[in-house]
């Protein structure tokens, strides 16, 4: 839902930010077989 958020502040305002959290998800499913919750965007930061 963060990727489509209709206000602008609620979506990620980096390709990066969007990166961090795909790449910790499969280190989750590769390491643990399941993603657990956790705050989505915290690596978000612009430029």
């Amino acid at each position: 839902m963060k990727l489509l958020a209709k206000i602008a502040d609620e979506r990620y305002q980096t390709a990066a930010g969007v990166e961090w959290d795909l790449q910790q998800c499969l280190a989750e499913w590769q390491t643990q077989g399941q993603v657990p919750e956790f705050k989505l965007g915290e690596h978000d930061i612009p430029n």
